[in-house]
This record gives C-alpha cells, structure tokens and sequence, in this order.
C-alpha cells in the first residue's frame, strides 16, 4: 500500500483554497433501480416530479414529469460504467447540474494522526483517496518534530512587537517571551489592580454579578498577582457564599435576585406547575459579558445562555485557578457538571425549560477524570463511501488537477462546553486524564486541515489546548501553523477576521495568545525567522 506521506501532508495544508466546482452530493450501491435516499431527494431535487439519465461526455440527470425519486437504470448506464449490482455510485453537484458516477474508494497508509481525503473527478469515475490514522493516545511529542521542520517558518518576527507594545499585553509579551520588562511594568500593574480594588464593593463582589466578580478575579489571576490578595480573597469569600440554583448543587447564576427568581419557579414546578423560570440571556447581559470578560481567557464567542453553564464556568475557572479545588463548594459544582454532561459536551439552552431536569445529588467526592474511556474512531471503507459535501458539516475544497480536499468544517462540541472545558482544565487532575483527551478531541472540528475557522478564532482554541498536555493538543496547535505562516501581518502580529456575533480580539490579544501556545508545545523558536 502507498503511504500518504508527511510532505504531502503539510503540502495540503499549506494554501488558502477555495471551494471546488465539483462535490460529491449522494452515494450509494448500484440495483436495477437507482432510488435516492429522502435527505438527498428533498436537498438536491425537490423540483423535480421525477428524473432520468441523459448522454453526453458525462451521464446527466436531468428532470422527469414523473416518477418521484428513483428511477431504472438503463442498459448503457451498465455498461458505460462497467459496473454490476452492489459496487457503489455517487451523485455530484457542479454548477447546478447533477451528474451519475462509478465511486472507487482508494487507502493510503499515513502516519499523521488525521482523516484526509482526496476526490479526483473523471468523466465517469470520482475516485476517492483516503488516509486515516485517529488514535490519539498513538500520538507522541516526538513523532511531531518532523512535521513541524516541513513547516518552513513565519515571514516575520512575530515576538519583536511585544518589545515596545504599552499597556498590559505589552508587558505579558516581554514578560512570557523575551523574560525582560521596562521599568514603567510594575507601576502598570499596581495601577491595574488598584483600578480593580476600588471598583469592588464591601461584599468584596464586582456589581453583586457572579459573572463580572468572577472576570475580574480571572483577569488578576492572568497578570500575575497571587490568591493571597486581599482583592482576590474578598471576591473569592462572596462568590462561595452567593446562592445555589435549585437542582442544580453547588451552580451558579448571574445575581442573587436572579437565583431567588429561578427557585421560586422550580419549587412551583415541583408541585406540577407549568411555565418557563425567565427569559433567555438578554442582549444587555451578553454586552456585558463581552465588556468584562478576559480576553486572553475567555472563549471568543457570543454567549448564548449566561444564565447557568456559562456562568459556573466562568465562576469555576476563576475558583480553580486560585487552587480551591477542595472547596465542598467547588466539588459540588463539579459534580453536577458532568452529571449534567452528555458525552463530555455541556448545553445550557435547554435546561430551563426541562422539568425533569434535576440533580440533587451533593457528593462530595472528588470527580473522577478518568471514569470515561479515551474516544476512539473506527473507520471503514463504507464509513468513507457515504460522506458527502451537501452541507455544512463537509466541503469540498479545490486541490488541483481536478481534486477536492474533502474536509469537515463543523465544530466537535458547542460554546458551552468550551466555557466548562476551559474551566476543569485548571483543576489539577486534568492533566493526563482520559477525561483531558476526550478534551483536546472536541477540539479538533474546530481546526480542520484546511485551517479555516468557522466557529471560534483559532486564538481561543489556543487558549484552550495551552492548558493541555496531551500530544493531541500538540498536533492540533502544529497543524495550524501554515495557515498562521500565511496570516501574518506585516508587522509580525495576526488580526483575525469576525465570525458571527462576537468580535475577534484586537491582533494584540490573538497574538499572545498564538505564540502562548506555540511556546507551550515547544513549536516557537523553529518558526522565528
């Protein structure tokens, strides 16, 4: 078998590319008749009463006045196509026509711990070339470095503008790279938390918000200052004390008035009233969120429910990071948190208006990250015969001499979960745990191999996976270099551009938070020019 080799590999990955003209949409076995499945009938040919197969230089589908959706398959098809009964068919889309093809499916063995396939487009044969190698716990630092010196390196400095930047990512850059500071640092960041100190209230809370208290305690813990501050403490004190939602032991909400709200509504469910506890996260509190957040900490994406799994993780990262992990408080939540998880993926939108949703339990025994096994993929020929590019999840993008890249482009799990990831990778049994794989895993759809970010900036994937140890984060972070390589602004930094709602951080923040990352995985000094 010929191997899929590593330069091939970075070779892919090393273009920006556009989406090729031609995908393939619908596949299937060969019969005598040719019947399209529902999804496929209803996405590609709802016009259609019927169809048939026309001749030309390729074999046509073309509308019937009837029929529905499937269809004889005509002597000359057969024998056009060599093909007998059982052997597999494909159905491509280019330019809005539909056309019938013989689908070959070609392995290549690789070493490089990713799916990837190749489509070559003939006139009647689409033959798809894939490698697949997807188990994580194989994956070694080592088994990296080759990778990484076909990488080639940045066009530009991207350390040497932290050297005279202001303010406090200027002073982090110098501080985490370069291990020098100017002698205006210190000043900066006794002003910085004096700024904090005076805007916190007697309670030692920032407004009574669990949320804002909790930034500001993340954003002291990000510029060095230590748990014992007094600030910290304080703030530390009033979010252990503020209120637990019903059901839900040991969680937090926005504000006290808020989880007086939401009790009263689940206490009268509990006696078979009906009803909804309040309204969804309002626009003025994702405004707010957004304003107080941390950037260099927080995963850039608008937040669609603040009103619990946002909120606790946000809370529960900043009781982590001040080593309170023992706290009964903190074990609780924890608890309830992956009682609340599904398959180590975390949504807050609908638990609100589920009335069975409880979780009484108020153990105090430390979780255990280790009581799901590491995910593994199992991969066939059939599993590969049936992707298709007719939606978000897959597209084609063009390779070249009438290839397509076929990739996935759809994120492995929701902003939620990245908020609760982010958090339980401070709690000092993460690292190394199968629950820290399972992790780095739900990362990966958010870094295909074409390097395009659909759902989060590639900085606060970053930001993630610099919390890891695992060889997969590794991998994840490597295999996104090209696209920073081609990315890189003049002035060394990166500006990413915005997806959906939430703005992109200012090229300052991405930037620290890239090179945080490629210094973690020991990737940084072989990409400085």
């Amino acid at each position: 078998m010929q191997e899929f080799s590593d330069r091939e590999w970075v070779e892919l990955l090393s273009k920006d590319r556009d989406l090729h003209d031609e995908k393939v949409v619908i596949t299937g076995k060969f019969s005598p008749t040719l019947k399209l499945n529902k999804k496929g009938w209803e996405k590609h040919f709802a016009g259609f009463s019927g169809f048939a197969f026309k001749q030309g230089k390729e074999i046509n589908i073309v509308p019937m006045s009837a029929g529905g959706p499937k269809e004889k398959i005509p002597e000359w098809v057969w024998n056009r196509l060599k093909v007998s009964s059982g052997e597999r068919f494909c159905i491509t889309e280019r330019k809005g026509r539909y056309y019938l093809k013989k689908l070959e499916l070609t392995e290549r063995s690789t070493s490089i711990p990713h799916l990837t396939i190749m489509d070559s487009f003939g006139r009647d044969v689409v033959e798809r070339v894939y490698s697949a190698f997807l188990d994580p716990q194989q994956i070694t630092s080592k088994g990296l470095e080759p990778l990484l010196h076909l990488m080639g390196k940045f066009k530009y400095d991207p350390i040497s503008p932290f050297k005279k930047m202001t303010g406090k990512l200027g002073y982090l850059g110098r501080k985490e790279f370069i291990g020098e500071s100017h002698e205006s640092d210190a000043q900066l960041m006794r002003e910085f938390v004096k700024t904090l100190e005076e805007t916190q209230l007697e309670n030692g809370s920032w407004e009574d918000n669990t949320m804002i208290t909790a930034s500001n305690i993340i954003k002291l813990r990000e510029a060095g200052v230590t748990p014992e501050n007094h600030v910290i403490g304080e703030g530390v004190k009033w979010l252990l004390s503020t209120a637990e939602p019903l059901g839900f032991p040991g969680l937090f909400m926005l504000s006290e008035k808020l989880v007086a709200r939401f009790n009263a509504w689940k206490a009268s469910q509990m006696r078979g009233k009906s009803g909804r506890p309040h309204r969804r996260t309002t626009e003025r509190e994702a405004h707010k969120y957004l304003e107080n957040r941390d950037v260099l900490s927080s995963i850039s994406a608008w937040p669609c429910e603040l009103r619990l799994t946002w909120t606790s993780g946000i809370v529960i990262e900043a009781l982590l990071r001040c080593g309170l992990h023992e706290k009964p408080r903190v074990v609780k939540a924890i608890n309830t948190l992956f009682k609340m998880s599904e398959r180590g993926r975390w949504c807050g939108c609908g638990y609100f208006d589920t009335r069975d949703r409880n979780f009484i339990s108020e153990s105090l025994e430390p979780i255990d990250f280790n009581r799901r096994p590491v995910l593994k993929f199992s991969l066939d020929a059939n599993f590969i015969a049936r992707l298709v590019c007719d939606n978000y999840r897959l597209v084609a993008l063009d390779a070249g001499k009438n290839r397509a890249l076929v990739t996935n482009r759809f994120q492995s799990t929701g902003e939620c979960s990245m908020v609760v990831l982010r958090a339980l990778s401070f709690h000092p049994e993460f690292p190394g745990s199968n629950f820290e794989s399972n992790s780095a895993l739900s990362c990966a759809g958010y870094l295909g191999i074409d390097g395009v970010e659909e759902d989060a900036y590639i900085s606060s994937v970053f930001a993630l996976l610099t919390n890891m140890s695992h060889a997969f984060a590794a991998f994840l972070v490597l295999r996104s270099i090209p696209v920073l390589i081609r990315r890189q602004g003049e002035d060394g930094l990166w500006q990413e551009k915005p997806i959906g709602r939430c703005p992109p951080p200012t090229k300052e923040e991405s930037s620290l938070m890239i090179l945080r990352a490629l210094k973690r995985f020991g990737f940084l000094d072989a990409l400085i020019p």
